[in-house]
């Protein structure tokens, strides 16, 4: 049952950082984000084994959990398919230190829930629709900062991992 994905994919005016929540039927970069206007920046993933930055080429396929930021020159609707039948749930090996991970579900998840038996410690997730970051998201923390917070389908989450583990979709 895949009617609560996401059909679109909605940038703002500016940096956008962003996740698919599924694998896609037509997975690469030039394929989802050709038509995009990113006013000649580079689509950007972030390499956590070696804590670096690395630029997305266009034949580079576009996976769940992992985050990707893409500047966009005003708004841009970017229409998602997904594969049907997935033959495995996604899985992305976390490192210790900062992640750039996105959500792999068919609905926004607790973060408890959806981090659970990895060796996470802080969730940066970044609201699409404002384009700005959401509250801290604390393993063990309360409030504002509970992990009980909803980390949502599309955006971005940096992810800080006190060792490396699996995060599995």
């Amino acid at each position: 049952n895949y009617v609560t994905l996401p059909k679109n994919l909605t940038l703002k005016n500016g940096w956008n950082f962003v996740s698919v929540p599924k694998a896609l039927a037509e997975g690469t970069a030039s394929s989802l984000f050709g038509s995009v206007d990113t006013a000649d920046n580079a689509i950007l993933g972030y390499n956590a084994s070696s804590q670096s930055w690395e630029q997305i080429t266009a034949d580079t396929i576009i996976k769940p959990l992992n985050g990707y930021w893409i500047y966009s020159n005003g708004t841009a609707q970017i229409p998602l398919s997904y594969v049907t039948n997935p033959s495995v749930p996604a899985v992305k090996q976390l490192y210790a230190g900062w992640n750039a991970v996105g959500v792999s579900a068919e609905n926004a998840v607790p973060a408890s829930s959806f981090l659970a038996g990895t060796p996470w410690r802080v969730a940066l997730p970044w609201n699409l629709s404002s384009g700005n970051w959401n509250n801290a998201v604390v393993n063990g923390g309360s409030s504002v900062n509970s992990a009980e917070q909803l980390l949502t389908l599309g955006n971005g989450v940096w992810l800080y991992a006190e060792d490396d583990g699996t995060l599995i979709g």
